[in-house]
């Protein structure tokens, strides 16, 4: 042979040497896919899972006992009256009986503290009954006035305001607002109408209450509900003056 085909033969030899360990190379450092075939760095929409993945996470079955043998304990109930989380536009919550009072739909114990006096325990249960039967049959939302004396009160045992818990040992009064809804607009005079349709035994109507007009119901005992105690109270030069129901109800204000 001679020395060129010598020197033609090696290089082939060194060549495919050379390719051959290259190629080993370059499987061993080949990129390792997922076990199911999908890079989630190669598919910034998300790809498909596993082939064993379950579609949706599974949901336990509800009627499957616990391993302590018992079914799971039911969601608890709002301890009292309606919970806003679960109905943003005010529906009724559950009827629940709470601290001996009557079972309510629309108020909850919580409403009833006013200048850092939870009046709850003193109100008189009669007038939470009618309170309730008021708000159902106005249709809208109603809010207790912000005012510390919308409730309780303490004027001394001779004053004769049904607010008065010195006189009467308990709250016979509450002022109100009527809350308007975005398909529902009330007036005073719908207020004092669902307010004699409830029994209340005294109804004053308020125009120019704030932040919303409002309404005074209460549950006199020398008053019938056929035949109630009514009046208006209007500001005259920034004093509330008292008129008659008609008077207020003529300065009619949507409220």
């Amino acid at each position: 042979m001679s020395r060129a085909a010598s020197i033609i033969l090696l290089a082939a030899a060194g060549g495919l040497a050379w390719f051959t360990l290259r190629s080993r190379q370059g499987a061993a450092a080949a990129p390792t896919l997922p076990a199911f075939g999908f890079d989630p760095s190669l598919e910034p929409f998300g790809g498909p899972g596993p082939p064993d993945a379950p579609i949706f996470p599974e949901i336990p079955d509800a009627g499957k006992d616990t391993a302590a043998g018992a079914l799971p304990p039911a969601p608890a109930e709002p301890v009292f009256g309606f919970d806003a989380s679960l109905d943003p536009f005010g529906g009724p919550g559950p009827l629940q009986l709470v601290e001996g009072k009557p079972m309510l739909r629309w108020f909850s114990p919580g409403e009833f503290v006013r200048g850092g006096v939870d009046w709850w325990p003193m109100m008189n249960s009669d007038l939470l009954t009618r309170m309730d039967d008021f708000r159902s049959r106005l249709g809208v939302p109603v809010a207790i006035s912000p005012a510390a004396g919308a409730l309780g009160r303490h004027l001394g045992t001779t004053d004769a305001s049904q607010h008065n818990v010195d006189r009467w040992g308990e709250v016979r009064a509450a002022d109100v607002m009527p809350i308007p809804s975005l398909f529902h607009r009330v007036t005073l005079s719908d207020a004092v109408a669902a307010a004699r349709a409830a029994g209340f035994t005294g109804i004053g109507a308020y125009p120019d209450w704030r932040p919303r007009p409002g309404v005074h119901l209460d549950v006199r005992s020398d008053q019938s509900a056929g035949a109630p105690a009514t009046w208006g109270g209007i500001n005259i030069g920034g004093t509330q003056t008292y008129v008659s129901l008609a008077d207020a109800l003529s300065r009619e204000v949507t409220a």
